[in-house]
Parts: C-alpha cells; sequence; structure tokens
C-alpha cells in the first residue's frame, strides 16, 4: 500500500509539472561552472548538496574519469583542494539506509593568472631524508616573480590541513625544520605566495613526505649513567632504551653486551620503539647497546650506532 501511494504521488508531482528528487542534488559548484584560480581560493573548492540524510560520500573525477578524490563527510559538504586549469566531474553518494546518488556534474578551474608561482624543490610528491631525531630540515626553492616584493611560504600537515609553519621571506628561497616522525607516515603540503602589485599570487600546492633510512638512539644517551636498583648493581638490573622509528620497519631487535658478552635482547613490532630490559650482574658496569631495523620486502636491515652507558647504584649518579 505505501508503495502504491509512493507512485502514486510521484505521478501526481510529474503531473503538475514538479521535479522528483532521486537523491541528493548540486547547490555548488553547479553543473557547468568555471572558477577561478586566485587568492584567497586558489584552487580549493567548496562542495555542497542538499540534504539527504548523510553521511555522504563526495567522488571527484578528473576529464578522463580517473578518481580525484573521495571525501566521506557527515554533513552536506566538503572542501577540497584541486589543480588549477583542469576540468573535473563530481556526485555525492549517501552512506546510510538506502544509498542515493546525485547526478554527475562538470565544472573547471580557469588556470592561473600572470604571476603565480612556480615551485622547485622539493618536487611534488617528495621524499625527504630525516637528519636525524626530529631533525626534519627542508629547502624550499622558487622561480622568482617579477615586480614581487617578498614571499610568504606555507606549509601544513596532509592529513588534516593544520598549518605546521608559515615564513616570511624576502627572496624565493628558504630552509625550515618541519617534524620529523616517518613511524607516523607524515606528509605535508606546502606553497608559496608572491606579494605582487595588487595583490597576492598563489603557488599551486605540492605534497612531500619525511623517511628515515638510518636509525638513530634516543635513550640512555652515550656515555650516560644509568641508576639501578640492587646496591652495588648486584642483582636484577632493569634499564629502558628508546630509538626513533623507521617507516618501513616490521620488527626491531634491541640488543645490549657487556665486554662483547650478550646481556639481554629482544623484538619489538614495527610500531614499538622503546624496550625495558632486565638482567642479572653482580657489579656495576660498561655496557653497550644497539638497535637493527627488520624492513619489508627485499630491503636490507638498518642497524643504529653503537652507543655505550654505565649501571651506577640508585641516588649516585653525577650531574653533569
Amino acid at each position: 500500500m505505501r508503495r502504491l501511494l509512493a507512485v502514486l504521488a510521484a505521478l501526481v508531482l510529474a503531473g503538475c509539472g514538479l521535479k522528483i528528487l532521486e537523491g541528493p542534488e548540486a547547490v555548488s559548484p553547479p553543473d557547468g561552472a568555471t572558477l577561478s584560480c586566485t587568492p584567497p581560493s586558489f584552487g580549493q573548492v567548496r562542495f555542497s548538496w542538499t540534504e539527504w540524510g548523510g553521511p555522504y560520500t563526495l567522488i571527484i573525477m578528473d576529464s578522463s574519469g580517473a578518481p580525484v578524490a573521495a571525501v566521506d563527510t557527515q554533513t552536506a559538504s566538503a572542501q577540497v583542494s584541486l589543480e588549477c586549469g583542469k576540468s573535473y566531474t563530481w556526485r555525492v553518494t549517501t552512506r546510510g539506509g538506502a544509498g542515493r546518488s546525485s547526478p554527475t556534474y562538470r565544472f573547471s578551474i580557469a588556470p592561473p593568472p600572470d604571476g603565480t608561482v612556480q615551485l622547485i624543490s622539493p618536487e611534488d610528491n617528495a621524499q625527504i631524508e630525516c637528519m636525524g631525531p626530529d631533525q626534519g630540515t627542508v629547502q624550499f626553492d622558487w622561480a622568482d616573480v617579477q615586480g614581487a616584493t617578498g614571499y610568504t611560504v606555507e606549509v601544513r600537515r596532509q592529513s588534516d590541513g593544520a598549518l605546521v609553519t608559515s615564513r616570511q621571506v624576502p627572496s624565493s628561497q628558504v630552509q625550515l625544520e618541519v617534524p620529523c616522525r616517518p613511524e607516523l607516515g607524515m606528509t605535508y603540503r606546502w606553497r608559496v605566495a608572491a606579494q605582487v602589485p595588487g595583490g597576492t599570487a598563489w603557488s599551486p600546492e605540492w605534497t612531500f613526505s619525511m623517511t628515515l633510512e638510518q636509525l638513530f638512539l634516543v635513550s640512555p644517551q652515550d656515555g650516560a649513567q644509568v641508576a639501578v636498583t640492587p646496591d652495588n648493581c648486584n642483582g636484577v638490573n632493569t634499564v629502558t632504551f628508546s630509538w626513533t622509528g623507521v617507516r618501513d620497519a616490521t620488527a626491531y631487535t634491541l640488543t645490549v653486551w657487556r665486554s662483547g658478552v650478550l646481556a639481554a635482547s629482544t623484538v619489538t613490532n614495527q610500531n614499538t620503539t622503546s624496550a625495558q630490559l632486565s638482567w642479572t650482574a653482580t657489579s656495576c658496569g660498561t655496557y653497550t647497546w644497539q638497535v637493527s631495523a627488520t624492513r619489508s620486502g627485499s630491503r636490507p636491515p638498518v642497524q643504529s650506532a653503537v652507543w655505550s652507558f654505565t649501571t651506577v647504584p640508585a641516588g649516585s649518579v653525577l650531574r653533569r
């Protein structure tokens, strides 16, 4: 009976010349729109559609139909950064209950205006080697813009768009520090604005990721004194160790020696970059330790440097 009533209602509406909605419909950008590529949007496109009992999945494709982005959202809107000077199609699908899809809409983004900054380095999708724990030094470079009085470099996290650093500089290059935590898979996007007569011209956005091919020890520091509980270190000695992660590691092996003899060893999983080891000793002494990372595929393992520490009774650590 309900289905019959719905069919009758649809026929009545159609007879009255009213449009029958079968799913979400575009609000912005409308079908056939051409968007500008100027500040402050500069490739940032805000999509919105009619409410249809979300949640929703926004799908954006290039002119060939290849997917460019897919965004899940609880609300009837989303913002996506796209490349200027290209044509796109988009549609929205509901994910709650009986899924419904909108029609497919077309739009284009005009090419950037003359004077737009052309990025040089790091190249788009570059992998940048960290120099040490949290030492993510990145050299940014771009082409000079005629008439520019200065530039603004902006770096954001790719995952959530949060601003990492922003710097105003007079010339077309700058060296900046960005957080280096490869085990978290941190990827960044960056762009540059040129202050030119009449306003500001932004570059497109490029992305880069921080990688770490080396493994660095963190604690206990090389040459440190480490307090252990037993008097004169006679008994079970327990020490906590930590190191930096390697992005494609599958496991870490921590090994501790005393006078070249194995004192203790353990294997941790790919997400664990610290471990507590215990061994039995009859006296205080100097130990060496090292960590090696097993990596995925056929890539060879990575080994850290060898550091040393000396155990002392609790309460007798020398302050330096």
